[in-house]
């Protein structure tokens, strides 16, 4: 009985739709490198990959691979009862009340957007914990960031898939604000986003730096890489890896 129970789930796990079957952790291209100097809890949801900073209340990054399938989909964007606790995140996550626009004056912001997940109700849900949430101005948060959101999307279609992270900038000094109940959020100056395009026809990357007015500027990874202190890309070969994050092409990456 138990070697046909074995055998029962082996086959069951076989068939999983594609998006439904794990990825092993060294072939998700959109993974940083583990951190150290901060603290640090990775959460894999459905859709995406979160690495949660307990002393800032924010995540250090969200990671996500998006296909074009995935761009694809018919669940509706959750209403603003959906901004809830991470039930996977041990400490510090936020409440969505904890944000208080009238108060502070930040928006609940999106790291791995809600357009992104519309092809399953799990992932809509999740996409919506408040570990993947950071304070963000209107003005960028329904500005540029949201341009770069709508940019993505396109590329995914156009390309295949697409592989992107992004967070805030929490080197030291680049503290804007700390909101909340207990003035324990941390809202940064500014954010990234590095989108890597990996597949037989091309291999190029690019980084966004963003300020919380909406102002932007297109970077290299490495150049991402040294003002975020993170290791992007990291599961790249490593001649690869050199060679696709040294080089921009604006051109390439315009949005």
């Amino acid at each position: 009985m138990k070697r046909q129970m074995i055998l029962a789930a082996l086959v069951s796990l076989f068939f999983l739709p594609l998006q439904a079957q794990p990825r092993k952790i060294s072939r998700m291209l959109e993974l940083p490198a583990y951190l150290s100097g901060r603290p640090e809890q990775l959460v894999f949801h459905e859709a995406y990959t979160v690495s949660f900073n307990s002393s800032a209340r924010i995540p250090n990054w969200s990671a996500w691979m998006l296909t074009s399938e995935h761009t694809e989909g018919e669940e509706a964007r959750s209403g603003t009862e959906a901004f809830a606790v991470d039930p996977e995140i041990k400490s510090g996550c936020p409440s969505g009340r904890d944000y208080q626009f009238a108060v502070y004056g930040y928006d609940r912001g999106h790291m791995c957007p809600a357009m992104d997940n519309r092809w399953s109700a799990t992932a809509m849900k999740e996409c919506f914990y408040m570990s993947n949430m950071c304070p963000q101005k209107h003005e960028l948060n329904g500005g540029s960031w949201k341009n770069l959101e709508e940019k993505c999307h396109r590329w995914a279609k156009e390309f295949g898939c697409l592989y992107i992270c992004c967070g805030p900038v929490l080197s030291d000094g680049e503290i804007l604000d700390k909101i909340g109940p207990d003035e324990r959020i941390v809202a940064p100056q500014r954010f990234f986003k590095a989108v890597l395009r990996y597949d037989s026809v091309a291999k190029s990357a690019a980084a966004f730096i963003f300020d919380q007015s909406g102002r932007w500027v297109a970077v290299t990874v490495d150049e991402a890489e040294r003002i975020t202190g993170l290791d992007l890309f990291h599961n790249l070969p490593d001649r690869e890896e050199r060679k696709i994050e040294a080089r921009l092409d604006s051109l390439a990456w315009r949005f």
